[in-house]
């Protein structure tokens, strides 16, 4: 059963939402609200091209059930975007996987259940981080000892989004980050975080496998992807290797403040492509309590 995040993960959210099913409308509208999210409504998905504002929502979902095919519609309309968008269709009956052969993220089946919505718009806020910090061209750091560079990994990013969506790839993002890398440098000060987030980079290229592409995407946050999985389970996998190996390790090289170790919060997710669907997720505190 899913999780149901709290509200206002990512606030100011703009959906643009294209639909003529009123009783449908008003109770997505109804749930939008509640999550604070700006719902922009289109009867006629034509009148959608003539929009000048696109690039403007985060965003985009689309009833196209009446279409035998929506693959031409998303291809163009994705043309019109300068950024990544990111499009989800909506059906009473749907295929996953002919939504994503169409060029969209997801499907969202009606009628639309508020917790699936949710958790949508959970992942639709992930996906915006994992574009801007991927997409920043200020956004680079030193690599070293096999981890490549952040441009790098981006075009690996947009290639694998590619074939996730044109040929149904399989392909999950393992992302590390220091939850904790603010409060760290609120009472100890920047030096101290940046050792801690050296520290956890340090076990995460121990732990990582020879063939991994890695890149520190973040101030305070690295990335595995992993292309065409042998198996289903393998990002999972891999996920529960690093944890079990964070927990195991005795922590003796955890940076210290005036004698003591201080408390480091590593987060291990699974974003699964092109909808950045969280598969797994586990935050490990070291020192172990």
């Amino acid at each position: 059963m899913k999780t149901m995040p709290s509200l206002n993960t990512h606030p100011q959210m703009r959906v643009l939402v294209v639909d003529r099913d009123e009783i449908s409308l008003t109770l997505l509208q109804g749930y939008l609200k509640e999550k604070e999210v700006d719902a922009v409504i289109e009867h006629d998905r034509n009148q959608v091209f003539e929009r000048d504002d696109l690039d403007g929502f985060d965003l985009l979902l689309l009833d196209l059930s009446t279409m035998s095919s929506p693959i031409k519609y998303v291809v163009d309309l994705k043309s019109r975007f300068s950024s990544i968008p990111y499009i989800v269709l909506m059906a009473k009956e749907g295929d996953e996987k002919a939504a994503l052969r169409a060029g969209a993220n997801g499907l969202l089946e009606k009628p639309i259940s508020k917790q699936d919505l949710f958790v949508l718009l959970e992942q639709v806020g992930d996906f915006a981080d994992l574009v801007r910090s991927l997409g920043d061209p200020e956004n680079q750091y030193p690599y070293h000892k096999g981890i490549i560079s952040n441009m790098a990994m981006n075009e690996l990013f947009l290639s694998s989004l590619d074939r996730t969506t044109r040929y149904t790839e399989d392909c999950s993002l393992l992302v590390f980050s220091l939850k904790n890398a603010e409060q760290i440098a609120e009472d100890y000060g920047p030096e101290i975080e940046e050792q801690a987030s050296q520290w956890m980079s340090n076990h995460v290229i121990r732990l990582r496998r020879q063939s991994d592409l890695m890149a520190r995407t973040g101030q305070n946050q690295y990335m595995i992807l992993i292309q065409r999985p042998l198996f289903k389970e393998e990002p999972l996998e891999a996920a529960r290797r690093f944890v079990t190996g964070f927990l195991r390790h005795p922590g003796a090289d955890i940076p210290e403040f005036e004698g003591q170790k201080i408390t480091l919060d590593v987060n291990v997710r699974v974003l699964e492509l092109p909808g950045a669907r969280k598969a797994f997720e586990e935050t490990v505190v070291k020192p172990n309590s």
